[in-house]
């Protein structure tokens, strides 16, 4: 049915998942730390014809991620599955 990138796509175990979302969590928590209100306002270039500031990209990928989770909870709700279960990373 598929074939190429998309055919050799699978899931990740729970384990490799939960490793790789640590290792995710510890290294924006690093960057996080360092940030100042300064570093958010340069501007980073990624195409030539468009730049943005670290802290608009931030923000931005937030509200998607948000927008995403909200899209993912409400149709949860449709087929009646109760509130999604947050992974606590830091507990």
């Amino acid at each position: 049915m598929f074939s190429g990138a998309v055919a050799r796509l699978r899931s990740r175990p729970l384990e490799e998942a939960t490793t790789l979302l640590r290792y995710a969590c510890s290294e924006v928590d690093g960057w996080l730390q360092a940030v100042i209100s300064e570093s958010l306002q340069e501007i980073c270039v990624f195409i030539e014809s468009e730049s943005e500031s670290w802290g608009i990209l931030l923000v931005g990928n937030i509200f998607h991620t948000w927008c995403y989770l909200g899209g993912i909870s409400s149709i949860r709700q449709i087929f009646g599955h109760k509130s999604l279960q947050f992974v606590n990373m830091h507990g």
